[in-house]
């Protein structure tokens, strides 16, 4: 292995700014894991005991990064721990997604173009992070190994992206009601693809202003940079096994598709969020009572 003593020295102990950041992407990771652990004895179902044992993994992977500010962890045990880390997110992450977005599709249609896109998108993934692997074993190609890693870890979130993109496009096409008006169950494709947008996007940033400080003379930076993106990691996990509320779907389709609300009678609409609940078993919201009921009153309320 390439490691130099330079990189396993420990932080400095006045650099606060990234002894706190480490040590609250552990504390954030675990307060997720403990949050969706907690939704998924309340409400079982196999998303949120996937989501629950992915934050396990995310919260180890603080922790290391955390004991790097003391080098209690080798910088290259560390680096392979990370790699394999990130491996098994990506590739339960794309799985569920995959096991969600199916019960959208008729069984016929779930193999389509973006089903390949993100299976193969993923694979390469995994592909190049065993070619990393062996890179950074061998002292001559080490550089490349890291190089490789580097652009690897900014653009990995686009295999999860393309995933949630099989899953939700057809929520987004799903029309109901009278006069083609988006049904609640688009606005809940809007806010999961929104929400899963902006956690990729906000990790693809934290890589992107810290990959260009390479250890060991930015390892602060490093180790700041990672407790804020496992972070997100974590938010992901908690996001995506944490259904919104009634009122958040109500306010979606109020500020994108008020036509929605336009010349549908109460009953309609009442029957209209019924019907889509129960045909729809992959992602829910909470309550399929709670949620006609609320849409209920938000109709009369518009009338």
């Amino acid at each position: 292995m390439n490691s130099t003593a330079a990189s396993n020295l420990p932080i400095a102990s006045d650099n606060y700014g990234s002894i706190v950041l480490a040590w609250f992407g552990v504390v954030f990771s675990l307060l997720c894991t403990v949050v969706i652990g907690r939704k998924t004895i309340i409400d079982y179902n196999r998303l949120r005991l996937v989501c629950f044992f992915m934050g396990i993994i995310v919260w180890s992977l603080n922790l290391a990064n955390a004991l790097r500010i003391y080098s209690a962890i080798d910088e290259d045990l560390y680096g392979q721990m990370r790699n394999v880390n990130l491996v098994l997110y990506l590739d339960l992450m794309v799985v569920i997604t995959f096991d969600v977005g199916g019960k959208f599709y008729p069984f016929g249609d779930r193999i389509n173009t973006m089903w390949w896109i993100a299976t193969l998108s993923t694979l390469a993934v995994n592909l190049v992070y065993v070619v990393i692997i062996t890179l950074v074993q061998i002292p001559s190609t080490y550089p490349i190994g890291n190089s490789i890693n580097s652009v690897v870890r900014i653009i990995w979130p686009i295999s999860v992206f393309f995933a949630y993109l099989y899953a939700f496009y057809p929520i987004i096409k799903m029309k109901t009601g009278v006069g083609e008006s988006p049904s609640a169950v688009v606005a809940l494709g809007v806010w999961y693809l929104t929400g899963t947008g902006l956690c990729l996007l906000l990790h693809i940033i934290t890589m992107l202003v810290i990959i260009p400080f390479p250890l060991p003379k930015y390892k602060a930076l490093n180790v700041a940079g990672t407790g804020i993106a496992t972070s997100f990691r974590a938010l992901l996990l908690v996001f995506y096994s944490t259904p919104p509320s009634n009122d958040i779907i109500l306010r979606i389709r109020r500020m994108f598709f008020p036509s929605s609300f336009r010349g549908s009678k109460v009953n309609d609409v009442n029957s209209s969020a019924r019907s889509e609940m129960q045909q729809n078993p992959g992602i829910q919201l909470p309550d399929v009572q709670s949620t006609a009921d609320s849409i209920n009153n938000a109709e009369v309320t518009a009338v």
